[in-house]
Formats: structure tokens, C-alpha cells, sequence
């Protein structure tokens, strides 16, 4: 009769155990914050982190090739930069890359026969991509006194001087004649003049460099001489994307 009671009592005790030591689960919210978000950001596009190199994707539009007959026409055009800079010393840096001007002109057809260079051929469409190859460097002057006040230095923001080489790669010129007597089409030239007028050009500049470490949204202005001075362009007003360097 005991060990019954014994027994009892010890079951009745371990299931009371049992029942108190129960497991219970609970779900915490996994909200991200806004701050995270933005860790996570800066940590991705190294916002955070001087670079010794910068990747730089611009493009700006253009108004295609000016028209001195007169005509109404159409004009509409795109420029694009594709380029790296370097830096070697804070101050000093060495760049090389490309640039691309595409260009579409429609005018408008003669209302009368128009007698051009000996025929009566002209042209009423044409279009026109420029290949431009450049090498350069730049200097920070005033990089090297910034760090020394121990102001903000950006490795890539800031007021510089530059000297800049470009060679012309490619201009190549399609363009659709017309017989002006009749309206008709006279055929379309395809040719390329890439060695001549527009070949190489060397000039200076100044200009002030920000790309935004933390959008990688890249800005640039500068003024020069002789930019694209066979072409009458002068493309120193930039906007485009900035990708930090992985090197």
C-alpha cells in the first residue's frame, strides 16, 4: 500500500513538472528601419570608402548640326562620356576614355529647284556619329591644403586644372539625297571622315569635380579652349552616373 502511494505521488509530481516547463513560441517583428537601409546602401556602393579609381558614364543632349541654309529643320542629338580617372597622389590624377556625339538633322525639301555645285541634288536628311578617343590628367590644386586644415577632401571632389589629348576615332557622316527638280530620292552616302578636320584636338581646362558618394550621381563642369573646335562643340557641361572604382 506504500509503494503505491509512492508511486502516485511521484506521478502526479512529474506531470505537474511537465506542465509547468512547457515551451511557448513568440514572432518579434522583422521590420527593417530606414537607418539599416541605409548602412546596407553605403555598404554596397563603398560610400564610405575613398577609392583610388572612379568609373564615369555621362550624357548630356545636344542640338544637333547647325543649318546656315535657312530651312526649317529638325535637330536633336545626344553626347555620352565613358571614361576612368586615376588617382596617383591626392592632388594628381590620370584619366582616359571616350566620348560619342550622335547627331540627326531632317530639313525641309526646297519648294524650287535648287541649283547646288553644279546639279540639282541636295540633301534632306542626315546623320552623323562622332568617336572620340582622350587621355588627360588633372590636378587637385588645392586637395593637398584641404587635408592639411583637416576640411572634407573628397578623393574625386573639388576644383582642378586638366590638360587633355583627343583623337578622333570614327566620324562617320549617312546621309539621304534628293533631286530638288522632282522631289525624288537620289540615294543615300555612307562614308566615314574620321581622318580629317576633326582628328586630334589638345587643349586645357579648369573645372570643378563632384561626384556624390552617396547617390553615385556624378557632376561636372569646366571651361576650356579649342574643345571640339573643328566641330564647333563644346561639350563641358556634364551629368551623368559614377560607379566607385573595384580596383
Amino acid at each position: 500500500m506504500k509503494a503505491i502511494a509512492v508511486f502516485t505521488f511521484a506521478m502526479f509530481w512529474g506531470l505537474s513538472s511537465v506542465f509547468a516547463q512547457q515551451t511557448t513560441y513568440s514572432q518579434e517583428d522583422s521590420t527593417i528601419t530606414t537607418s539599416e537601409l541605409k548602412r546596407f546602401y553605403r555598404y554596397i556602393t563603398r560610400a564610405n570608402v575613398e577609392e583610388k579609381t572612379l568609373f564615369k558614364l555621362g550624357f548630356w543632349p545636344n542640338a544637333g548640326d547647325r543649318d546656315f541654309t535657312g530651312r526649317p529643320s529638325f535637330r536633336i542629338g545626344l553626347n555620352a562620356d565613358v571614361s576612368v580617372e586615376r588617382k596617383i597622389t591626392p592632388s594628381f590624377s590620370v584619366m582616359a576614355g571616350f566620348d560619342f556625339m550622335l547627331r540627326y538633322n531632317k530639313y525641309d525639301q526646297f519648294a524650287v529647284p535648287y541649283y547646288n555645285n553644279g546639279t540639282y541634288i541636295d540633301t534632306d536628311r542626315m546623320f552623323r556619329g562622332f568617336v572620340y578617343a582622350k587621355v588627360g590628367t588633372r590636378f587637385y590644386y588645392d586637395m593637398a591644403k584641404r587635408i592639411r586644415e583637416g576640411k572634407a577632401a573628397n578623393n574625386f571632389s573639388g576644383n582642378y586644372i586638366g590638360i587633355q589629348y583627343t583623337r578622333a576615332l570614327s566620324v562617320r557622316v549617312i546621309e539621304h539625297r534628293y533631286d530638288t527638280k522632282t522631289g525624288s530620292s537620289a540615294g543615300t552616302n555612307n562614308y566615314d571622315i574620321g581622318g580629317g578636320v576633326w582628328r586630334t584636338t589638345a587643349f586645357s581646362h579648369v573645372g570643378i569635380s563632384t561626384p556624390d558618394r552617396a547617390t553615385g550621381f556624378c557632376r561636372s563642369q569646366c571651361w576650356t579652349r579649342n574643345h571640339y573646335s573643328k566641330t564647333g562643340e563644346k561639350p563641358c557641361l556634364r551629368a551623368g552616373s559614377c560607379t566607385r572604382g573595384l580596383l
